[in-house]
């Protein structure tokens, strides 16, 4: 067994969240994906929390996590011994990822043009905020203004409050996410014809994607879909506490009241007022109050297994902890231990799919130390221990 993608060779000059996201992904399947970093490492590498306070430029966890399986090459672009050095990474590649601003990118030569005339058949996948084209262009943002603008925060939060924006970089993940798709397919049709494209994705436009009803049913009939509902409903999307964390419970796989009432033993959940989710919804605090009672009664997973087992829709609010001891996970193997000669072994998320007749190589490296390998990527592009002598010396690499 190998990963589907072990003959591609990526040249990975990104940095960050969106292009690192996407360009695992690809490692993890196989790839060879060359990370091209400044002297001064990609900025990710500064981001905390550090596993190891000592040597925090190898032990970012955000690092650790986005670059697993990659070659690290330390090369200053600004240079022009930096852009012959990538010239010739580019001759012996596949695809090319960056995340550059556009005016950033036009600065270091980065485009599509000029690559395809050292190599015909490479792919560019460029990821920026609002893509390459549009009035928006040369906007810079933070990934809060990413899920303001795609709409997400339109949608999150309660109702008549503030918009509330999602935990981490959500909005350069999904950018990431949204590039793979492209990319992918553009391998394939290089594979088939020989020919390279340039692959331009927006962080915003890919943003748009993922809460798409409300779009469709603005365009069909104007409706304007707030955020979160008017009232609580307890059955249908509210979080209850148990003896240890938080379950959610709901009427979906179609449970009816009458079911909830025979497992919780309680006939009153059949009084008139709760037989519709209009009902229990504006019936709530009665309804919230009798569950959080019956809840005290268990833990969580125990609740969970009990009440899923006859076919109840059911959640657990599950913690990191809980997560990675998570038995549904683990029988996937789902999370893996990777082991850093500076970070140390820790658990990380695994590729979250399974393939007949290949390996998702997720945690078969761990994420490269800054610059690790520059002296054997070099080596194999024809630039000899002299000139790799004369290039550091000059600052061009390290």
């Amino acid at each position: 067994m190998s990963g589907a993608l072990n003959k591609i060779v990526v040249v990975d000059l990104s940095v960050g969240v969106s292009g690192p996201f996407m360009t695992k992904f690809l490692a993890d399947q196989g790839a060879t994906v060359i990370k091209v970093e400044p002297p001064s490492g990609d900025p990710s590498r500064q981001l905390p929390p550090f596993l190891n306070n000592d040597n925090p430029t190898e032990s970012s966890a955000h690092f650790l996590f986005l670059n697993t399986d990659k070659k690290s090459v330390t090369v200053n672009l600004e240079s022009n011994d930096g852009q012959k050095i990538l010239d010739q990474l580019i001759s012996g590649a596949d695809l090319v990822v960056e995340n550059f601003s556009p005016a950033d990118a036009d600065r270091l030569k980065i485009s599509y043009d000029r690559f395809s005339t050292i190599n015909p058949k490479i792919i560019l996948t460029s990821i920026t905020p609002f893509g390459r084209v549009g009035p928006y262009r040369d906007y810079q943002v933070e990934d809060i203004v990413i899920q303001a603008m795609g709409g997400m925060q339109y949608m999150s939060g309660g109702f008549a409050q503030e918009p509330m924006q999602m935990a981490f970089n959500q909005g350069q993940l999904s950018a990431g996410r949204s590039a793979l798709v492209p990319t992918l397919a553009a391998l394939y049709y290089q594979s088939r014809t020989g020919q390279g494209q340039h692959v331009d994705v927006s962080a915003v436009a890919s943003m748009v994607m993922y809460p798409p009803a409300h779009i469709i049913a603005y365009s069909y009939s104007g409706t304007v879909t707030g955020r979160g509902p008017l009232e609580k409903n307890v059955m249908d999307g509210d979080f209850l506490e148990s003896q240890d964390g938080w379950v959610c419970l709901t009427t979906g796989g179609g449970n009816t009241m009458e079911q909830w009432a025979i497992f919780f033993d309680m006939p009153e959940l059949l009084a008139p007022e709760f037989e519709t989710a209009a009902l229990r919804a504006q019936n709530w605090e009665v309804l919230d109050e009798m569950f959080r009672t019956a809840l005290t009664k268990w833990k969580k997973h125990d609740f969970m297994t009990a009440v899923m087992d006859q076919r109840f829709v059911v959640g657990v609010v599950q913690t990191p902890e809980e997560i990675i001891q998570c038995p549904q996970l683990g029988e996937r193997g789902s999370m893996i231990e990777i082991t850093h000669p500076v970070a140390g072994s820790y658990k990380y998320p695994g590729a979250g799919y399974l393939m007949d007749g290949v390996n998702p190589l997720i945690g078969s490296g761990c994420a490269p130390l800054l610059g690790q390998h520059t002296q054997e990527v070099l080596e194999a592009a024809g630039f000899n221990v002299e000139e790799q002598g004369r290039l550091r010396d000059s600052k061009v690499i390290s």
